[in-house]
């Protein structure tokens, strides 16, 4: 037998956890306003070369899949599938079975198609399994390690017998807490949305707006973070105040991502009829150079040519203040358009 759940290429890439999400959702049409009312605000640590991503409300414990009303979530300590069920191949097919995608950690290293097989090195990663063959004796899975970018790919039986039974991945300090999780698409669900959300948001990004939850109960945390397009002014002054051999490209591909998806979300907000095609062009070319920061970045990690550091600053400042005018614009065009609606 054969089952392979529905894929598409995700449209944000920086991070697996939005990857395989976003895996899940982008072929659902029904999930696409859920899509565009998030992965709007950004958050950054103030330290170089620490973390940036997208920020969702909730605290940082939360996955962002447990956040997502078209899914249906569970998860099952690694410890309790191991006692209960003790074969993880039957595990995932039986989920898979149940239309259920799962999530979960194994070592790459004996993954023959990853790049790490070839070592002796045990990394551990989440994979997202999708389907299955059990003729071919392979599953379907889609992460990071096949390649330098995220791919869909597959894995035999035996190998992610290995993958997921050692003590690596085991006894080693987990992002999902030594938890499977597994992910289905609901037919149905209470999200309602709004087009005043999206302004809101839009308002939290272009005033770097802390959000409440980090206000009343993380406020040490808040003070290490900055917000929204701020996250800019924290980026330029950590590279040119820094004398740093290494930036972490990561950073600046979520920077390149959120305005990849921008592009979408004006698309999907154009179709209700409030044209947004002047807005669409800036974050084109906004998207345009952020491809060229991110081919600056690589260029100095190989070259550490701070010369290059002024050209990536420039254009950070240059994409900030397109940004910031842009945005403003946006907004005032938005709600203007929802008091005619009125």
């Amino acid at each position: 037998m054969k089952k392979i759940l529905s894929t598409n290429y995700p449209i944000i890439t920086t991070y697996t956890h939005h990857a395989h999400l976003l895996t899940i959702l982008s072929n659902e049409p029904k999930a696409k306003s859920w899509i565009f009312s998030n992965y709007i605000q950004i958050y950054m640590s103030k330290y170089i070369n620490k973390w940036a991503d997208f920020y969702f409300p909730m605290s940082y414990e939360v996955k962002t899949f447990e956040l997502c009303k078209w899914l249906e979530v569970q998860k099952n300590s690694e410890e309790f599938v191991d006692r209960n069920y003790g074969d993880i191949v039957k595990y995932v097919i039986n989920l898979i079975d149940s239309n259920f995608y799962v999530h979960m950690m194994i070592n790459y290293k004996y993954v023959s198609k990853s790049k790490w097989s070839k070592g002796n090195k045990d990394v551990g990663h989440d994979i997202l399994v999708y389907g299955y063959d059990d003729v071919l004796k392979i599953l379907y899975c889609a992460d990071f390690l096949f390649e330098p970018k995220y791919a869909f790919s597959d894995c035999t039986f035996d190998e992610f017998y290995a993958a997921y039974n050692n003590s690596a991945v085991k006894t080693q300090i987990s992002y999902l807490s030594h938890n499977i999780f597994s992910y289905k698409i609901k037919n149905e669900c209470d999200y309602e949305y709004h087009l005043n959300n999206i302004v809101y948001w839009f308002k939290q990004y272009v005033n770097s707006e802390v959000p409440e939850y980090w206000k009343g109960y993380n406020y040490c945390n808040k003070e290490m973070n900055t917000w929204g397009i701020s996250c800019y002014d924290i980026l330029i002054q950590n590279i040119i105040n820094t004398n740093i051999d290494y930036l972490d490209v990561r950073t600046f591909y979520l920077l390149k991502d959120h305005k990849k998806i921008m592009i979408e979300r004006l698309k999907f907000i154009d179709n209700e009829s409030l044209s947004m095609q002047i807005f669409i062009e800036a974050y084109r070319k906004m998207y345009s150079m952020h491809t060229e920061i991110v081919n600056l970045v690589i260029k100095y990690n190989i070259s550490q040519n701070r010369g290059i550091i002024n050209k990536i600053t420039c254009r950070l400042i240059e994409v900030r203040e397109t940004e910031f005018e842009t945005l403003n614009k946006l907004i005032a065009s938005l709600e203007s358009f929802m008091i005619i609606e009125l």
